[in-house]
């Protein structure tokens, strides 16, 4: 009943998630709520809408940090030069990053295409990087392009030092 209700209330599926996962979860927003029983929070969930969201997002897992997985990047580095080596001129290329969380893959990806664009002398070139996630708050981070200085740890120097810019602690 509660993934029912959930997913009419959001449109997401909390059955992709393992159910342990789900259980625990579930179990975490009653004790937030102070509600006791399973029945109890499934007539909750009937009469407030919002606490479908409240349990989505709780249940989000954001793994994400820029230049996250070395090899990946490594070998998307190489695709994206392909790209930009043989793409037409004055051309624009497009990318979508689904699942953005908090947008550090995105604005990654952002710095492999400027890197190539630049080695490559291609100015005439345009990329496009779109970027979408479930999680409205976390997208609402990644849209402000601020982070804390510790996170761009995992960013190779010399693009901290051309693609970063220090705001206070961020």
């Amino acid at each position: 009943q509660v993934t029912n209700l959930v997913r009419l209330a959001t449109a997401f599926r909390l059955s992709d998630y393992k159910s342990a996962t789900v259980r625990r979860r579930i179990a975490r927003r009653m004790n937030v709520l102070g509600i006791r029983r399973l029945r109890e929070y499934v007539d909750y969930l009937r009469v407030h809408k919002e606490e479908g969201l409240a349990l989505v997002r709780d249940t989000f897992i954001s793994v994400t940090s820029f230049f996250r997985d070395d090899a990946a990047f490594a070998a998307l580095s190489k695709m994206i030069d392909d790209i930009v080596r043989s793409r037409a001129g004055e051309s624009v290329i497009r990318c979508w990053v689904p699942g953005c969380a908090t947008g550090e893959e995105a604005y990654s990806i952002a710095m492999l295409f400027e890197e190539s664009i630049c080695n490559h002398g291609r100015s005439d070139l345009q990329y496009m990087i779109f970027a979408s996630d479930l999680d409205e708050v976390a997208l609402e981070q990644a849209r402000t392009g601020l982070y804390p200085a510790s996170e761009l740890d995992s960013v190779p120097k010399a693009f901290r030092d051309r693609y970063t810019e220090n705001v206070g602690n961020f």
